[in-house]
């Protein structure tokens, strides 16, 4: 089968305006510094730039409030297929809290083609 699977919109690149009618409405802001504060132990924050970022300015969080015994542990990984049982082992034995947050180079042209959900 062809690269773009002979679907006629994964040709090139996609016009966002049909997200326009979509609105956001939080019930509350969200604080990252508010949902650290008081806690301890170990967070670890799995996937490639949004989950790097969100991991240093958690610790950044951590030092400026001065919270012992807290961490926050980052873990880069791009593909969801690279979330394997190693890894996901490998973070439960070091960190109770994982947040993941990946998918975004699946779906990039950033390879040769998106990753079909069947991989």
């Amino acid at each position: 089968m062809p690269e773009n699977y002979g679907l006629e919109h994964c040709k090139g690149p996609i016009d966002v305006t049909r997200f326009d009618p979509y609105e956001f409405n939080f019930v509350h802001s969200f604080s990252l510094e508010e949902q650290l504060r008081g806690k301890s132990g170990r967070i670890c924050y799995v996937g490639a730039s949004h989950a790097r970022v969100l991991t240093r300015f958690s610790n950044l969080i951590i030092t400026k409030l001065q919270i012992q015994n807290f961490a926050a542990y980052h873990r880069d990984l791009r593909f969801a297929a690279n979330l394997t049982q190693v890894v996901v082992k490998e973070m439960q034995n070091r960190c109770p809290k994982v947040v993941v947050g990946m998918g975004q180079w699946d779906v990039s042209r950033a390879v040769s083609r998106p990753t079909a959900f069947a991989e």
